[in-house]
């Protein structure tokens, strides 16, 4: 009578796993009694159901925060509307009148996190515009130095203009903040340096699989580059797990990586994160260059590839 199959999980000479399904049965070999062990590799059936399991557990995330974002959005519009109708009754420098303004500040900035979980349940439509992404960046950069502590050296790279992108400025610029929160997080006990680099980019098509799942084409790429702790390969590889968080409680930079991953992907673009232990994170965004018919590629830009 076969025994029950037993699930093992062993650790290959290059250190990869490989699950394995071990099934044991008494046979008759040569006139003598013997067992028949079938052992069946099942790491990607494994890999598969886990992979199922996650977008089932996506899908309900999802929906719980489109459900939330339109619940929320109906308290801000009562708070919004009842605070611009208060705004005009008021003394203009009366201290009421600025406490008002803050209310309406904060709330329109509500609106926005609102937004981006409407898109992150896929139940609101992203407000795409053409955007210099560098225009976008300075300014972001401007906000973050006034802000940054005397430990954390900001380098900026933005030689001059880049292609416009077809995005959500909210969004894009939702995507820069995040990043760069998380590598000031990673800086915030030693110091170190900040890089932000921006530049046009032609890629070509991969090759063997083993480049960046996008189309050859134009693109604008921004890398963020910190020399804080850096990641072991276990942690980078969940970096953009919802679940996952790489920040200290309360700092409010983990987990939200996972946003950036929905919004980079909802404007055709994609990323590509590298780290080592004790120097550092480097995080590269790409996203379509919006081109002109019949336009001529710029040699002057960076290539990782020839036109073709």
């Amino acid at each position: 009578m076969s025994a029950a199959p037993i699930e093992r999980r062993f650790v290959r000479l290059d250190g990869t796993h490989v699950d394995v399904e071990m099934v044991a049965a008494p046979i008759i070999f040569d006139g003598q009694s013997a067992v028949q062990v079938i052992i069946t590799d099942i790491t990607t059936q494994k890999e598969t159901v886990a992979q199922l399991q996650l977008a089932k557990k996506m899908t309900a995330i999802a929906t719980l925060a489109g459900g939330i974002a339109h619940e929320f959005n109906n308290c801000l519009t009562a708070i919004m509307g009842f605070s611009d109708l208060a705004l005009p009754l008021l003394v203009p420098e009366s201290r009421a009148h600025g406490h008002v303004q803050q209310v309406l500040l904060a709330s329109k900035r509500a609106r926005d996190l609102v937004s981006q979980m409407l898109v992150f349940g896929r139940q609101g439509d992203s407000a795409k515009q053409p955007i210099a992404l560098d225009i976008l960046l300075k300014e972001t950069l401007r906000i973050l130095r006034g802000r940054l502590p005397g430990t954390i050296n900001l380098r900026e790279w933005i030689p001059g203009s880049t292609k416009p992108v077809y995005a959500d400025p909210t969004q894009i610029h939702q995507v820069c903040v995040t990043l760069l929160a998380h590598s000031e997080q990673a800086m915030r006990a030693t110091g170190g340096i900040l890089e932000v680099r921006l530049d046009n980019i032609y890629r070509a098509a991969p090759v063997n699989g083993q480049d960046l799942p996008l189309p050859p084409g134009q693109y604008v790429r921004l890398i963020i580059s910190d020399t804080g702790e850096g990641m072991s390969p276990d942690v980078l590889g969940r970096l953009f797990d919802p679940f996952m968080t790489t920040a200290s409680a309360g700092s409010g930079t983990g987990g939200e990586l996972s946003g950036v991953q929905s919004i980079v992907s909802e404007h055709g673009g994609t990323f590509r994160a590298t780290s080592t232990i004790a120097q550092g994170t480097t995080i590269e965004v790409y996203l379509p260059a919006m081109l002109h018919p019949n336009s001529v590629v710029v040699t002057e830009c960076a290539q990782e590839g020839p036109p073709t």
